[in-house]
């Protein structure tokens, strides 16, 4: 009889919208699911959310709210790499790419295929292994990959 009771409870919390009642869970209000409506929980809840907290209210006479820090400016790098590439001495910045490299010494192919063509990067990622090059004697270097050092010895092979 008590679960009659309870439920007989819970629909006269019904509120009928146009011609029929809609019953939805009431977890706003209550902590727990129960059968309401959900305007009276709406509207407990966007009064709370209006008032603002006294905290949040006090302000104080000729202060400022505070600012962010301030960020230097980016100073470009001043520092650069010396390094040979097929022969000619060549400066470039530090963190450069041994492919930079090799097209700021005026290079357009870095090497060439089996059947003789010239090539040159394609995807300057290391997936396509068209800018393979030596590199202190070391064949078939991703020179999209490497970071130029200093003194390198870079050789195309175009």
């Amino acid at each position: 009889m008590k679960t009659h009771r309870s439920i007989v409870g819970q629909v006269a919390n019904l509120r009928p919208i146009g011609n029929r009642p809609v019953a939805t869970p009431n977890v706003f209000s209550t902590g727990c699911t129960g059968l309401s409506t959900v305007q009276p929980a709406f509207s407990r809840l966007s009064a709370r959310a209006s008032s603002p907290s006294p905290a949040a209210t006090r302000v104080v006479a000729g202060t400022r709210a505070p600012s962010l820090p301030s960020v230097p400016a980016m100073q470009p790098r001043a520092e650069t790499l010396r390094l040979r590439v097929d022969g000619l001495t060549i400066e470039v910045p530090a963190g450069s790419m041994v492919s930079a490299a090799v097209a700021m010494a005026g290079a357009s192919k870095f090497r060439r295929s089996v059947t003789g063509q010239a090539r040159a990067p394609l995807c300057g990622m290391g997936i396509c292994f068209e800018c393979r090059v030596t590199i202190d004697g070391r064949a078939h270097c991703k020179s999209c990959q490497i970071p130029c050092e200093a003194g390198m010895e870079v050789e195309t092979d175009a």
